[in-house]
C-alpha cells in the first residue's frame, strides 16, 4: 500500500483544502515523506504559477509523470497530490 499515511492527518486536511481537485491517482512508486511533501507543496502552489510554468515544473519529476507533457503532466501531479491528501 502507498505511504499516504506518512503525512499527518492535519497536513492531509490542510493540503486537501489548498490543492485543486483532480481524480486521485496513486504514485507509481513509494515516496519518502519529504517527497510526498514536495508533491503536495507543488500542487498547493499550482494556482500561483502561470499555466505554462506549472506545466514545465510538472514535467520535471519523470519517475512520477513518465513521458507525460503539458496538461497531462499537471493532471498527473495534481492526481498524485489529491491521493496523498487523502481524496480517495
Amino acid at each position: 500500500m502507498m505511504a499516504a499515511a506518512s503525512c499527518t492527518a492535519g497536513e492531509k486536511a490542510e493540503a486537501a483544502r489548498a490543492i485543486p481537485q483532480a481524480p486521485p491517482q496513486p504514485p507509481p512508486l513509494s515516496l519518502a515523506p519529504e517527497e510526498q511533501r514536495a508533491v503536495l507543496d507543488l500542487a498547493e502552489r499550482s494556482t500561483t504559477f502561470t499555466r505554462e510554468r506549472f506545466e514545465e515544473l510538472a514535467e520535471l519529476p519523470t519517475p512520477l509523470v513518465g513521458r507525460a507533457v503539458r496538461e497531462a503532466a499537471t493532471n498527473r501531479i495534481l492526481g498524485i497530490a489529491n491521493y496523498l491528501a487523502g481524496r480517495q
